[in-house]
């Protein structure tokens, strides 16, 4: 029964066959250094028999991570290095508890580190430099406390670096390459990081201040149309009382006796004649 495959160093061309998957009883397989190509079959990558370790580096192979990688439960050495697998990191990963050593450099992967790999509290070593994740470094990394150690260099990672864990040691940390990251301690030698959240903060400040500033100018255009309503209607007020005193000034006599108090508009009754 196949237990051990070492075919390393052989300048082997073409895909790995998925019949490889039929080896049931292969605890380990080491293909690394050839010219294999092609994508990872998942009857390779889902072999649950595979124990100590799989060795797939130096290849040219392309294409993601299967998800099947999860079923590895029993494996301690992953190395898919050097190649030019892309995609994400599957978050089945986290169901590989047994696993020590992770090496994924030296190919195209991208999007965020995903928090799953702080479920793998038995890794010692994660290599996952020279890719293109992005995004900040998960808190989960520095959770792992057998972690010894870290290389997340040459990638477009940014944020502030965590505050504990394997970070307080950078001779076991490598960041380089990463121009978006600061914090950490002294010897990590990155910039100071800006106040937190710094670009939300001013936008929210920015917010309360235009909310403040629009509140204020509709509650005096308010109080402006209070005084200048309030202020009509006080003059009108006035004007209606004046002519009311005037009325009540002067008399109101009838004709009938007008005429009757003059003696019929008599001259007698001018004055100055």
């Amino acid at each position: 029964m196949l237990s051990r495959l070492y075919l390393e160093y052989n300048n082997l061309t073409g895909s790995i066959p998925p019949s490889l998957g039929n080896c049931s009883n292969l605890i380990d397989l080491d293909l690394s250094h050839n010219n294999l190509s092609g994508s990872i079959p998942k009857e390779v990558i889902s072999l649950p028999s595979i124990s100590i370790a799989l060795d797939l580096s130096v290849n040219a192979l392309s294409g993601p991570i299967p998800s099947e990688v999860g079923l590895l439960e029993n494996l301690v050495n992953l190395d898919l290095s050097d190649n030019r697998l892309s995609g994400t990191i599957p978050h089945t990963i986290e169901k590989c508890l047994s696993l020590e050593q992770l090496y994924l450099e030296g190919n195209l992967f991208e999007g965020e580190i995903p928090q799953a790999l702080g479920a793998l509290q038995g890794l010692r070593v994660l290599d996952i430099s020279s890719n293109n994740f992005t995004g900040q470094i998960p808190n989960s990394l520095a959770e792992l406390d057998g972690l010894n150690y870290l290389n997340l260099s040459f990638n477009q990672l940014q944020g502030e670096i965590p505050k504990h864990g394997i970070f307080l040691n950078a001779s076991v940390v490598s960041l380089l390459g990463n121009n978006g990251l600061c914090g950490g301690i002294t010897e990590l030698n990155l910039p100071s990081c800006p106040f937190p959240n710094s670009k939300k903060h001013n936008l929210a400040v920015a917010l309360k201040v235009i909310i403040s500033v629009v509140v204020c100018a509709i509650f005096l255009a308010l109080l402006v149309c209070f005084f200048i309503f309030y202020n009509r209607k006080r003059i009108s007020t006035k004007k209606n009382i004046s002519i009311s005193s005037l009325e009540h000034q002067f008399l109101r006599i009838s004709y009938a006796e007008l005429f009757k108090a003059t003696n019929g508009f008599s001259t007698d009754n001018i004055i100055g004649v």
